[in-house]
Order: structure tokens, then sequence, then C-alpha cells
């Protein structure tokens, strides 16, 4: 059986990945903000 058809669990590996994710784009975005104060270049 396809295990994406099935309601995952609360807790355990999904949560997990959903922190994980959360974690990613944090850093992304704080690295933008990063370069943003930094100054772009124009071109």
């Amino acid at each position: 059986m396809n295990q994406l058809l099935v309601e995952p669990p609360v807790g355990g590996v999904l949560v997990g990945s959903k922190l994980d994710v959360a974690r990613f784009w944090t850093r992304i975005m704080k690295e933008h903000a990063l370069f943003i104060r930094l100054g772009l270049p124009c071109d």
C-alpha cells in the first residue's frame, strides 16, 4: 500500500521533517536578509 495515501501519525518522523524544512527556509531567508543589508549589486 502506498504510504502517501495514509495520514501520517502526529509526532515522530513527520514532525522532525517539518522542523527540518522550517529550519532550512529560515536559514535561507536569513542569508537573503544579510545580502540585502550588505547591498545587492545593480547589475
